[in-house]
């Protein structure tokens, strides 16, 4: 757990008046503390806030509690390259008069990226509602380094699906699509956290960090309109896929449409030829296998040329 203070006051929480003093930034790694009693002892929590702190879900969501407000945050891990962890990034934000208070699990970079800004910045202009812009910026650069990765695998995808490959890259493709639709879902909903709390009276939060908070919910949008865009080349790119796919089924009907017509005619022959019964012409003639071999020959190169012309036009 590391603690740092901020400038400013701490107005802005939920049904919480402002701090007589400054309030300070706790940032606090859930795997290093021992159980909910503690969490709850000592920061003063209840037993409901202690639940969502420690398990915040798997969407964006602001939540009023007793303590002020809480912001459950998520979004993707690592970036686009293949191979990375994909595992989603949780952590909640609790804002009260006194602290903000964020509880992740493990390393988060864009929370340490914040706190070493605040570190270093705490005396000049480091609010309450500026963190949170900080921490969206973060969260959107981190979001926009992975679609660039994304991008350059859809660039060569393109150039693999458009060469007509033997081998179709469907599994990464399904991959890449998997990634945008859940970065999509995490921009969307994220984005109007910040705008609804931006617009929020009741979270009195000031002319400048309201601003802050704007941009920060402008960047995670321009984020999510990136994504739509790759999600379109992705989704252009799986019908490119099933197209070669029909015409490589329609090329592999056709081939054995022709077998099945060559030898339809051979098949009624040679069976019909074989009845084991009295009277079979050719039947004593030394001759009649030879004649027989060369009649269905002459029938294959028949039935192949019609097929063959049938084809042409």
């Amino acid at each position: 757990m590391r603690r740092v203070q901020l400038a400013g006051n701490g107005a802005g929480a939920v049904g919480v008046a402002a701090a007589e003093k400054p309030p300070e930034f706790v940032d606090l790694d859930l795997d290093e503390v021992g159980d909910d009693e503690r969490l709850a002892t000592d920061f003063g929590l209840g037993p409901e806030t202690v639940e969502r702190l420690r398990k915040p879900g798997s969407r964006n969501r602001r939540i009023a509690v007793a303590e002020g407000l809480l912001l459950l945050v998520c979004y993707a891990g690592r970036g686009g390259d293949e191979g990375a962890d994909q595992s989603d990034t949780r952590l909640a934000l609790l804002v009260a008069a006194d602290r903000v208070l964020c509880v992740r699990r493990g390393a988060v970079p864009e929370v340490d990226s914040v706190y070493d800004h605040v570190s270093r910045h705490h005396h000049d202009a480091v609010r309450v509602w500026h963190l949170l812009a900080l921490l969206v910026l973060e969260i959107a650069g981190r979001m926009e380094s992975g679609l660039d990765q994304i991008a350059g695998r859809i660039d060569r995808l393109e150039d693999v699906v458009f060469g007509d490959p033997e081998d179709l890259p469907i599994d990464e493709l399904g991959q890449i699509r998997r990634r945008l639709i859940r970065d999509r879902r995490y921009a969307t909903s994220l984005s109007m956290v910040v705008e609804e709390t931006a617009a929020d009276r009741a979270l009195h939060v000031e002319h400048r960090s309201g601003e802050e908070l704007t941009a920060a919910a402008e960047a995670m949008t321009r984020q999510e309109r990136t994504i739509l865009f790759a999600l379109e080349r992705a989704n252009l790119l799986q019908e490119q896929i099933q197209s070669l796919q029909n015409e490589r089924m329609n090329r592999a009907t056709l081939r054995l449409g022709v077998v099945a017509t060559v030898f339809l005619p051979l098949g009624f022959i040679t069976g019909l030829l074989g009845i084991n019964v009295a009277g079979i012409p050719g039947n004593h003639n030394p001759e009649a296998f030879w004649q027989v071999c060369g009649l269905l020959l002459a029938l294959a190169l028949m039935a192949w040329g019609v097929v063959a012309r049938i084809h042409r036009t």
